[in-house]
């Protein structure tokens, strides 16, 4: 198993134990892969110690740079296979709107092809 497998695999087991802890009645729907991605869009947005405390769970040992790389391939092999569907828009809070960096509007566009807007 690649080291970023290993790394994806532990931070998707991390989300998926948060979350069922805490919806203890009820059907419980997320995307690890989502997730993993707008975490490093954040990353990639943020500056100083939240970069790096981001930067550091998320890649871990094997480097933010190359885990993006792998992540972005990993998407293009699942959506060859019909796999994986995503979708070309992001929405945020029409309060939050003024707090979203123009940094992050390039991660969202540039990780997903897809455009940030607000409602």
């Amino acid at each position: 198993m690649h080291a970023y497998q290993r790394q994806y695999n532990h931070i998707a087991e991390d989300i998926l134990q948060y979350y069922a802890e805490q919806q203890k009645d009820g059907n419980l729907i997320l995307s690890p892969y989502s997730i993993i991605s707008l975490l490093l869009a954040a990353a990639y947005s943020t500056k100083g110690t939240t970069s790096e405390a981001i930067r550091q769970y998320v890649a871990g040992n094997t480097g933010p740079e190359a885990f993006r790389t792998w992540l972005k391939k990993a998407e293009k092999v699942l959506e060859e296979g019909d796999f994986l569907h995503s979708a070309d828009a992001a929405c945020v809070n029409k309060q939050a709107e003024n707090s979203i960096t123009e940094g992050y509007r390039e991660q969202i566009h540039e990780l997903f092809d897809a455009e940030l807007f607000a409602s």
